[in-house]
């Protein structure tokens, strides 16, 4: 019974863990991407708020399909020596995906301000 519990509670703790990264880290991380991508690449306030609309829910919903599962096994699979480089090699596929939603041009956004 008591290996049960042990198990429930860590099961627990794991939730919490990406329960907080991904309600409280997850959205202003995007959003200061997105925001300071804008003002690297010279766009107007504007121009950066209309990228926010047009990008910010594919970049949140693309980051709820990817990042809690990969937390979920890093946090209970991965030994804690290789959690790191398991959370690397799935951030540097998930920077191809942010990346490649950031380049896409929407209507309002096709040319920078400079």
């Amino acid at each position: 019974m008591a290996g049960a519990s042990n198990s429930a509670a860590k099961l627990l703790a794991i939730g919490k863990r990406v329960a907080v990264d991904q309600i409280v880290f997850a959205p202003v991380a995007i959003g200061a991407f997105f925001t300071v991508m804008g003002a690297m690449e010279g766009r107007r306030m504007d121009d950066i708020r209309a990228s926010l609309r047009a990008k910010y829910s594919k970049a949140l919903a693309g980051n709820y399909a990817l990042w809690p599962w990969a937390q979920l096994v890093n946090f209970s699979v991965v030994p804690l020596i290789y959690r790191v480089p398991f959370a690397s090699l799935v951030s540097v596929s998930w920077n191809v995906y942010l990346s490649r939603v950031n380049s896409r041009r929407t209507p309002t956004l096709d040319h920078t301000h400079g």
